[in-house]
């Protein structure tokens, strides 16, 4: 087939789905209304997690594999009950463009038009072309934005799930969750499980074992890539309530400092930004004696 047809055929297709193939997501208020009220778990679904499920690649920090799309399959095809599924507006909603920055509104455009097609017919193949999906940005609201207030709703919303509680956090080995700053200061108490920052896939029997193992009623907050979607669901089935809570606390680094672009935050991973860059062994006491369990490739 000649370019020219290709490039007619992507077209068609592409016209389809934006005319005849809608999926509902909720704004992001109604996202953060429907998880406090119903007190819901969450499985995040980013550009990363269909990069991986629906076009077979992987990603700089999880490699792909059959194991690990057909789980991300699972999610969407077979959400357990009590479980919100979220997907970015952004990716179906072109009139939620105008809230970006130029950099978002190139990122998103480009996505949607070499991955729009697939990804829903990939969706609505595997049954949830009627669910309605939550919005997957609630945990990335400032740096791909023109204006901070989504920022600041967003925040306080966050904080809200967890106000009270006792957490369970599950994150990579440099992610630190909440160092450094106040996320976390209107919790009970934390307790942390910390994996491989790379591929922590290729660990996840041991990571779901270390949380059942471990949980005594807290609520669990999961920072590990397209492991957090996974594990979210798996541990709903089992009746423990968990949050993917994804980059939020980057987000919220960025948030404090007024960031313009994504940049380095000393002392943690952060996988979106390019440039090589040492994470320093974090020797916070407080980090420390809340580490409950370490697993290890």
């Amino acid at each position: 087939m000649s370019t020219i047809s290709n490039f007619i055929d992507k077209l068609k297709r592409k016209i389809d789905v934006e005319i005849k193939s809608k999926l509902r997501i909720m704004t992001y208020q109604d996202t953060f209304s429907y998880i406090i009220d119903k007190e819901a778990s969450v499985a995040r679904f980013g550009d990363g997690e269909f990069k991986l499920m629906v076009d077979g690649e992987s990603l700089r920090f999880q490699p792909c594999s059959d194991e690990l799309r057909a789980a991300l399959t699972r999610v969407i095809a077979e959400p357990p009950e009590g479980l919100l599924v979220c997907i970015s507006r952004a990716l179906m909603d072109v009139n939620t463009s105008k809230e970006y920055n130029e950099r978002a509104k190139e990122f998103w455009k480009k996505w949607r038009w070499f991955h729009l097609p697939e990804t829903v017919k990939y969706i609505r193949e595997h049954g949830a072309g009627s669910y309605t999906f939550g919005d997957t940005l609630i945990t990335r609201p400032y740096i791909d934005y023109v204006k901070c207030d989504r920022a600041e709703i967003s925040f306080k919303n966050l904080r809200k799930i967890w106000e009270g509680r006792d957490i369970l956090i599950v994150e990579g080995n440099e992610t630190r969750l909440g160092i450094g700053n106040d996320l976390f200061d209107n919790v009970t108490s934390i307790k942390r499980i910390i994996t491989p920052n790379k591929d922590a896939f290729s660990v996840y029997d041991k990571i779901l074992e270390s949380v059942r193992k471990n949980h005594s009623g807290e609520l669990v907050l999961l920072a590990l890539g397209p492991t957090a979607t996974v594990l979210a669901a798996d541990l709903c089935r089992g009746g423990i309530r968990a949050i993917d809570v994804g980059h939020m606390d980057i987000e919220y680094e960025w948030y404090l400092m007024q960031a313009d672009d994504k940049t380095q935050i000393e002392g943690k991973y952060v996988n979106e930004v390019h440039d090589a860059y040492d994470v320093q062994a974090c020797t916070d006491t407080e980090y420390l004696a809340q580490i409950i369990d370490e697993i290890r490739k």
